[in-house]
């Protein structure tokens, strides 16, 4: 990160500019944990509303295609959302939409002229305490406005089809996920199940290890489980293994075509440091 926030006094209105953390609220199926955006982000928070809109580069962290060009993945987007909070449950939700300009999709997919990114999403999320355990239980949908009958990203990326007349673009394009999550004491469960059909979401902007255990690799054309534990052991550090159990919906070669991913995360979270500037600004440089 590497990013400076203002703050406009009591008006919950804020400017983000710079490398900085995800600033939509959303599930793995539309966002990898691991991108850092690059750009503006103006935000509105106050009482039950929240809203972000923003203009972002993505993918500035790697070459692709082979190209010297870094910069070809610009999204502009906005999300609109409200947070409920009663005595016993609080919940959330959020509608957004993601427009990526025509020379990301031509160069994140060698050339493609009339197929584009254009990204409607609705999240939600609703949870409460019972007794000492913390439970969660949270979805996601979304759907590609832009992908195109004459071009598929799925096929492309070597995940579907490239008969049109076994696989079209148009009839993948929607993706969903739902998922569950429980903390009692220093632990944590979490479960999900996603289906992410191949022209739902760009394939560079989705959790790049679901569906990495299947042969072909890759996030689209998946559907699969996410079962996940962790553990505190101390503020800062947590031990976890997730496992992933995915196969392709439409597999390219007309079999069953799966695979399972096993991971252990050990996390060290180092301590932020925040500089005040006038006028309520800050400065943000968290690892």
């Amino acid at each position: 990160y590497a990013y400076a926030k203002h703050s406009f006094g009591d008006s919950g209105l804020s400017l983000t500019l710079g490398k900085q953390k995800n600033p939509w609220v959303c599930s793995m199926l539309t966002y990898d944990g691991d991108l850092r955006p690059t750009g503006a982000t103006l935000g509105y928070k106050q009482d039950v509303l929240f809203a972000n809109i923003g203009a972002y580069n993505i993918r500035s962290d790697s070459k692709i295609a082979g190209s010297s060009n870094q910069s070809l993945a610009n999204m502009y987007g906005g999300q609109f959302g409200v947070k409920l909070k009663g005595d016993k449950l609080e919940g959330l939700l959020a509608a957004g939409f993601h427009y990526y300009d025509s020379e990301t999709a031509e160069y994140m997919l060698n050339g493609a002229e009339d197929y584009n990114y254009e990204i409607g999403s609705l999240y939600g999320e609703i949870g409460g305490k019972l007794g000492e355990v913390s439970l969660k239980a949270y979805g996601e949908f979304a759907m590609n406005f832009g992908a195109d009958k004459d071009f598929s990203q799925g096929a492309f990326k070597g995940r579907a089809s490239a008969d049109p007349d076994e696989y079209n673009a148009e009839d993948n394009d929607m993706a969903w996920l739902l998922g569950f999550q429980a903390k009692y004491g220093k632990f944590t469960a979490k479960y999900s199940y996603a289906y992410i059909e191949g022209d739902s979401v760009p394939w560079f902007m989705s959790d790049s290890d679901f569906g990495s255990g299947v042969k072909t690799g890759g996030s689209v054309n998946v559907k699969g489980h996410v079962i996940g534990l962790s553990y505190n052991i101390t503020k800062n550090l947590s031990l976890g293994g997730t496992v992933m159990l995915t196969e392709l919906i439409e597999p390219a070669d007309g079999n069953d075509d799966d695979g399972t991913l096993y991971q252990i995360d050990l996390s060290y979270k180092f301590c932020e440091r925040v500089t005040q500037a006038a006028g309520g600004g800050a400065i943000g440089a968290p690892p």
